[in-house]
């Protein structure tokens, strides 16, 4: 069976920075840098109370937003205020970045529960909900993990967001984790982990082309985002989130025989 090459986006939450200095001119950069999408994280700049107008300016970067991190807090209970301005961006995957419930014996039901109620009521809108692990979610929970918890009690509506470089931080295999949960993983993050020798993927002696192969095969991808948390070699911040995904390019082309 023929799969599809995923699209390549940039998380925003990498340069929030430059962001605040100067919005327009960072997702110009990341345009021209060969990004294809953004994904947002709560930073919107001049068009805070204007998502089409931001809609229309990514239109003409060639920039799409396929999916946000929001908090719980903002969805639920349901939100039609925050709902309606996704909606009005574009974006259609309302991703839950971190929430302490999600790794918390006495809460995790419920919070399961949520995210399975979310994704029945998003529906309506053309729009899914997700939640993306740190590492908190891979600690051990009724002879499995907590993430493992979440992906087997949750619909199959729900975006499993996996974080490859928490996922790999933890000790955890990736690939297995795409196996486990198949067609789940529509997005998912690229990022060296943080205590790694080099934070820039394709320097940093990550199997990345297996993992990539396993999100495409296994987990669904339709997008890659790329997040980047530590800056080496006194690169900026977008300076090192670029070396990301040229060195990804790189590599996978190189192997591809490309």
């Amino acid at each position: 069976m023929a799969h599809s090459i995923p699209r390549i986006s940039a998380q925003l939450w990498s340069v929030k920075e430059e962001l605040q200095g100067n919005y327009l001119q960072t997702l110009c950069a990341l345009s021209k840098a060969g990004f294809e999408g953004v994904e947002f994280a709560g930073e919107f700049g001049p068009f805070s109370q204007n998502p089409e107008g931001l809609r229309l300016h990514l239109d003409e970067l060639n920039l799409s937003a396929d999916s946000a991190h929001v908090k719980f807090e903002a969805l639920n209970p349901f939100n039609l205020e925050t709902i309606e301005f996704y909606r009005a961006l574009g974006v259609k995957k309302l991703i839950i970045p971190w929430d302490e419930k999600a790794s918390c014996p006495y809460r995790i039901i419920k919070f399961i529960e949520d995210l399975n109620e979310l994704a029945e009521k998003l529906e309506a809108f053309e729009m899914c909900i997700g939640y993306h692990n740190h590492a908190d979610e891979w600690k051990p929970y009724q002879n499995a993990t907590y993430f493992d918890h979440i992906a087997s009690r949750t619909s199959g509506k729900v975006i499993l967001q996996q974080d490859v470089g928490w996922t790999l931080e933890a000790g955890q295999d990736p690939a297995a984790f795409f196996k486990r949960y198949p067609a789940r993983s529509s997005t998912t993050h690229f990022k060296s982990p943080n205590n790694n020798a080099s934070p820039i993927i394709g320097k940093d002696g990550i199997n990345w082309e297996t993992i990539y192969h396993s999100a495409i095969e296994n987990g669904g991808a339709q997008w890659i985002v790329i997040e980047q948390e530590v800056y080496p070699y006194g690169m900026s911040p977008i300076e090192s989130l670029i070396a990301s995904r040229t060195c990804l390019d790189l590599l996978l082309s190189q192997r591809s025989g490309g």
